[in-house]
């Protein structure tokens, strides 16, 4: 399955991108603030990791603030290590942060 092809969604009541499968949920939180998002945290449950899936949800929370015209404040590492790959979302960062430049 492409990541393209999950079942992501925008859970904003939780302030979450979702993805559930095989009865597991996997997600992103994310902070809203005016027109900048502060992507926080991603959790895959064990069960469905190795499959890419914190990958997709970094790809579909920062496609989503493109889409909308939003900023991008990274705080989760896993979306910093996305971005440092995947060149092409680093114009939509608003401010480098300490999980975009490192691994730890």
């Amino acid at each position: 399955m492409e990541a393209s092809d999950l079942p992501i969604s925008n859970n904003s009541e939780k302030s979450r991108f979702e993805l559930e499968l095989l009865g597991k949920l996997a997600f992103l939180t994310y902070a809203l603030n005016g027109k900048e998002i502060t992507l926080v945290h991603t959790e895959v449950p064990e069960e469905l990791q190795g499959h890419g899936l914190s990958n997709a949800l970094a790809k579909f929370a920062l496609d989503s603030a493109k889409a909308s015209g939003f900023r991008v404040r990274i705080v989760c590492p896993v979306v910093g290590r996305f971005v440092r790959k995947h060149l092409e979302y680093a114009p939509l960062i608003a401010v480098e942060s300490s999980a975009q430049q490192s691994d730890e």
